[in-house]
């Protein structure tokens, strides 16, 4: 068979092309490599627990927000199960040994941090009516043009710097660190990251934080539910290992198995780096390639996945950030010996909760250099070598969050580690980076990647199109189909949901 679009991997941003251009009618297979659908939305479930591969929170999905328009729009929202994070705190900053609550809704929010901040409320006024101005350049998107793509690059927000604008707001280093505690989501750098990336993660949080009840996986499986319902197909174990071309134009895949699918037109959901490797058009100008492969890609992390004794932990509606660090924006990565000092936890919300945890997801940034001995080795054949190292970091990180958690490490049963390598391997990032290509505030066009190729068959989503998140892979997503549907369209359905 002939399919109208082969769509190359199955995470959000796939998924999401699918579910749009299969209610057109149109024909859609989804190729994956894994065996399980979903990439970074997956959770998995072991030793009775559910844990999220990627996805650990959401903003925005209050009626009426853009996150829950969107969702609705896909036809989930209704099926999702969600639990809504603490109002008072929905993120908690451990900074200099202080605790400071990130609160839902903007006068709430000024208000807790007001308490901790007594003479800075002008400041907060001011980064939340810079937040909502934010918010509303978004108004662009809705009344964009087809191929109009300026409202990611060409606005007054995304050619300034988040940290700049911070540090306009107000001289207390206390305050700028602690508005830059979910650094985490985004892998902020001083010299790149855009006050638009920043105000538009800060904004959809406090509007309204949810945690998705019994894993992301659930969105990855709607989604299905709906490409499946609309005639469309998800294929797993299917992994591309070449674009064949003919007359200057894609015809189909090669898998590795051996088995060849023809579609009419092509959408690559992987790093685009790694699509460019698998096409062999000449279409793509060596220019392209080195552009797209010379760009800088975020930092990887070290994660621990943490499986509980009966009653031994607390649990907690909100998500722990810890920085022993006396600026945020300094790198923390730097050798081996210091690290870790910044990590995050999260619990994940059960359908039906208890007084404890049953588990727990430790994350800490990890720069690739710290694995890249074991670089050319796949997961069936690392040496012991590497399992000392992750039990060494391990342990190291495990330590730091008992610091703070006195009785933590007593109270766990067991855990599971991932390095880069999990991550690279896994997702098939460049080095295992977590959020893709880094934006660059100082030159949009250049990290910019349009989702229609040279060739002229071949487009591009997921999260190194717009940006990374839910929210921003699908902008992304929304952009790609609006090359084939046209994006007037696809805006008016949104609103009107």
């Amino acid at each position: 068979m002939k399919y109208d679009i082969l769509i190359v991997g199955s995470g959000l941003g796939g998924l999401v092309c699918a579910d749009i251009l299969s209610k057109e009618g149109l024909s859609i297979c989804v190729v994956e490599k894994n065996k399980q659908a979903g990439g970074c939305l997956q959770s998995y479930k072991k030793h009775g627990c559910n844990f999220d591969v990627g996805v650990h929170y959401l903003g925005g999905l209050d009626e009426g927000q853009i996150l829950n328009k969107f969702f609705k729009y896909l036809n989930i929202y209704n099926d999702l199960t969600l639990k809504k994070l603490d109002t008072d705190c929905f993120d908690l900053i451990n900074y200099k040994n202080e605790d400071y609550p990130i609160a839902q809704g903007f006068s709430n929010f000024i208000e807790k941090l007001h308490a901790k901040f007594p003479n800075e409320k002008p400041a907060l006024e001011k980064y939340i009516e810079q937040l909502k101005k934010i918010q509303s350049s978004l108004s662009m998107f809705h009344e964009m043009k087809d191929d109009n793509y300026k409202f990611l690059f060409d606005n007054e927000f995304n050619t300034l710097g988040a940290y700049d604008f911070l540090n306009s707001i107000t001289q207390n280093k206390d305050l700028i660190n602690v508005l830059s505690g979910n650094i985490s989501l985004f892998a902020g750098k001083r010299e790149k990251t855009s006050l638009y990336l920043y105000g538009l993660i800060s904004y959809s949080y406090i509007e309204s934080a949810y945690k998705i009840a019994g894993g992301s996986q659930q969105i990855a499986d709607l989604l299905i539910h709906e490409i499946n319902k609309n005639g469309g197909k998800v294929l797993t174990n299917s992994e591309v290992i070449k674009f064949n071309s003919e007359n200057d134009k894609l015809s189909s895949v090669l898998l590795s198995n051996g088995e060849v699918v023809e579609a009419e037109t092509f959408i690559s959901s992987i790093h685009p780096s790694l699509t460019l490797r698998m096409v062999d058009n000449k279409s793509i100008r060596k220019s392209f390639s080195n552009r797209i492969n010379s760009l800088e890609n975020s930092v990887s992390a070290f994660t621990i996945d943490v499986v509980f004794k009966d009653n031994s932990f607390k649990n907690l509606n909100y998500n722990y950030y810890h920085y022993n660090l006396d600026d945020l924006w300094d790198s923390p990565l730097v050798n081996e010996s210091n690290w870790p000092n910044a990590f995050m936890f999260h619990i994940p919300a059960e359908k039906v909760e208890t007084a404890y945890a049953k588990n727990l997801t430790i994350l800490s940034f990890m720069p690739f250099d710290f694995v890249k001995k074991w670089e050319n080795s796949t997961p069936e054949n690392r040496n012991q070598e590497y399992e000392d190292f992750k039990e060494k970091m391990a342990q190291k990180l495990l330590r730091k969050v008992d610091s703070l958690h006195p009785g933590f490490i007593n109270s766990i049963k067991r855990y599971n580690v991932s390095t880069p390598l999990t991550f690279r391997d896994f997702s098939g990032t460049i080095d295992g980076s977590l959020y893709g290509i880094m934006k660059d505030y100082q030159s949009p066009l250049s990290t910019f990647i349009h989702p229609r190729t040279k060739v002229p068959n071949l487009l591009l989503t997921g999260q190194n199109i717009a940006f990374h998140g839910v929210f921003g892979v699908i902008i992304g997503a929304i952009l790609t189909c609006g090359e084939l549907i046209g994006i007037k369209k696809i805006i008016k359905e949104i609103n009107d949901v």
